[in-house]
Order: structure tokens, then sequence, then C-alpha cells
């Protein structure tokens, strides 16, 4: 009785220092972690309270151990991500970075058909034409790759 009071005191320790979402989770791992070395500790007559002082020792301090926690879990659902297809967070970023090269570009096309059709510069409307192409691909392509996916992630 005592041993599972300090073994739920600890994790309560532990998961008060994780985000919600995630406390339900880490609880359960955390447990099963504590009752596999329980065994390792544990001798025939099953773990007493000094088994569970060394293996909550071996752990570490609550706030550490939820701090690997949150890594260790940030780095599985980045993995996860990737292999779903879903963008991690340096894949967005990259997405960013090309989304405003291409936004430069088309808004350089406009400017110079505009400019070149008042010069008399070009005969057509095709460098406008090629910037509004662009412009609304970025637009479409931001809308349903990425906000799609955070209302995708946000609704699950």
């Amino acid at each position: 009785m005592l041993v599972d009071k300090k073994i739920d005191t600890y994790v309560d320790s532990v998961t008060r220092h994780l985000p919600m979402r995630m406390r339900g989770d880490a609880a359960r791992e955390i447990r099963g972690l504590i009752d596999d070395m329980l065994k390792d500790y544990a001798g025939e007559d099953g773990p007493d309270i000094l088994d569970v002082r060394d293996v909550l020792r071996d752990l570490g301090k609550p706030e550490e151990l939820a701090q690997s926690y949150k890594e260790q879990r940030h780095i599985a659902v980045e993995k996860e991500k990737a292999a779903k297809g879903i963008f991690t967070e340096t894949g967005r970023q990259r997405l960013h970075v090309i989304y405003m090269i291409l936004t430069l570009v088309a808004i350089g096309l406009v400017g110079f058909g505009i400019v070149g059709l008042g010069m008399h510069i070009v005969s057509t409307m095709l460098p406008i034409f090629l910037g509004l192409v662009i412009a609304l691909g970025v637009v479409m392509s931001r809308t349903f790759l990425i906000e799609g996916e955070e209302y995708l992630n946000d609704n699950q």
C-alpha cells in the first residue's frame, strides 16, 4: 500500500510538469517503466519501499524526467509526422522560405509587366499573367497544405 502511494506521488509529480494532453500517456508509460524496474530490483518477496526508493532515485528528479519525456516524445512525434508525410517543423520552415521566394517572383513579374507595358518594353500581358498564376499557386498550396494540416491536427 505504501509502495503504491509512493509511486503514485512520484508519477503525479512528473506529470504535473507536462502539458495536459501528454499526462495520461506519460503516467501509463512511467508506471510501466517503474514496474519493470521494480521487477529487476525486487527480491523474491516482491518490491518493498526500499526498492521503490532505489528505482525512483535512479529515475531522477520528477521535473528532469518530465523534461526528458517531453524531448523524447517530441522526437517521436516528429518522426511519426515525417513517416505520415505531415510537415515537420523544419519542412514547414523550408516551405515558408519557398513561399516567400515565389511571392517575390510573382510580385516582380507583375511589376515588370505593368512597367513594361507602360514603357512599351513588352507587348503582351504575359508577365502579369504568370505573376498572378504563381501568386494564386502560392495562396492555394498554402491554404491546402499548411493551414489544412493545422486544421486536421487541431480537430483530431
